[in-house]
């Protein structure tokens, strides 16, 4: 190869590699992937909890409009990272987390040393949890209480003191008296925040928002139009 089309390669691969990192480039108001040292005091971060399969990532790339995170099917535990996602431009900023799925003891220590990172505390705060139950798994595994106990455990006051929503997804598969059960137990951990809403269709992205919109409101925002571009600044 020519050395004119080697450097026209090397210029290509810089191009789609600052595109794909999500930290320029992108069209106003698009969302992307946020590294943690872009996270700033005054964004509204809010964690995506729940079991393998309940739906946690498929939820923020809904709300997000994007297929920035990978979604996991068939037998695979599900996603085994955090992944942050910045919103198309909003203000407040909206930082979305998805987190790997839990009860489970492989991410357990990801969730924890994420939760006492001095790092991540000194930058950001977390402003809200969404909790994400799949409708039609038997009702002896949701056991909201396991995850948020530990996550009040490893976060202290800072989880404690958040509001918490549950959204219930795949609602065609839920079973007669199902939901009256669900409900009983999630009322149980008497956890701050709005009521639990269903979500009909997993790719309804208005409704994804409007659950956003929910956990703003009951901390006191309202979510509006931003001056500023989502870039990282």
């Amino acid at each position: 190869m020519s050395p004119e089309k080697l450097q026209w390669r090397k210029v290509i691969k810089g191009v789609i590699a600052k595109y794909v990192s999500g930290t320029s480039g992108l069209p106003q108001g698009q969302s992307q992937m946020l590294d943690w040292g872009d996270i700033r005091e005054n964004d509204f971060v809010i964690l995506v909890v729940g079991r393998a399969g309940s739906g946690k990532t498929t939820f923020v790339n809904t709300v997000s409009k994007s297929e920035l995170l990978k979604v996991d099917r068939g037998l695979s535990k599900g996603t085994r990272n955090m992944g942050t996602i910045l919103c198309e431009k909003v203000k407040p900023r909206i930082v979305l987390v998805d987190t790997p799925p839990h009860p489970d003891e492989d991410s357990e220590m990801v969730l924890q040393d994420w939760l006492q990172s001095k790092s991540r505390k000194s930058k950001m705060k977390i402003n809200g949890l969404i909790y994400v139950h799949q409708m039609g798994t038997t009702t002896n595994r949701f056991r909201p209480q396991e995850t948020l106990g530990k996550l009040q455990q490893w976060g202290g006051d800072e989880i404690k003191d958040i509001p918490y929503i549950m959204v219930k997804t795949r609602w065609n598969l839920a079973v007669p008296g199902q939901d009256a059960l669900v409900e009983e137990a999630w009322k149980e951990g008497r956890y701050k925040g709005p009521d639990p809403v269903v979500l009909q269709k997993k790719d309804d992205a208005d409704a994804g928002w409007g659950v956003v919109k929910l956990l703003l409101e009951n901390s006191g925002y309202n979510l509006e139009e931003s001056d500023e571009t989502t870039g990282v600044h």
